[in-house]
């Protein structure tokens, strides 16, 4: 989810939201499957213990007072194959995930920062999936 596995491994499979994509031998975009990047299931009951201290290592190495994770490339959440997932609202586990790592950072006194691209509304604005939420991720930012 907030961090993309550009390339799958063994220790990082098991956290995987598209497990049957496969990473091409040799990647490039476009390809058949449409991967762009692979995604962790945020409901996965392991992935924060990987998680969090790839954050605070990165946090801690640059010396940062804020930690940006990005999250404008999460195209896949809420995949009918995770069981833990499947028939969710992908609004409620994209804010979920976000909320669950702002509150790490919150204990160490420091920012959480996000490209605001899933937040807008593919459908409304008309825009397309690099620009905007086409995978209904943009209520996240719904009180």
């Amino acid at each position: 989810m907030a961090i993309q596995l550009r390339q799958a491994s063994a220790s990082s499979s098991e956290f995987d939201e598209t497990p049957e994509v496969k990473f091409p031998e040799k990647y490039a975009w476009p390809n058949p499957d449409r991967l762009y990047c692979k995604s962790y299931c945020t409901r996965h009951p392991q992935v924060h213990g990987v998680v969090f201290p790839m954050v605070d290592e990165v946090r801690d190495a640059f010396e940062a007072d804020a930690f940006h994770a990005g999250t404008d490339e999460v195209f896949y959440i809420d995949e009918d194959q995770c069981p833990r997932c499947k028939g969710r609202n992908k609004a409620e586990l994209f804010a979920d995930e976000v909320r669950v790592i702002r509150d790490h950072l919150q204990k160490t006194k420091r920012q959480f920062w996000l490209w605001g691209d899933r937040l807008l509304d593919g459908k409304a604005s008309g825009l397309g999936e690099w620009e905007v939420s086409r995978n209904d991720t943009a209520p996240a930012i719904d009180p």
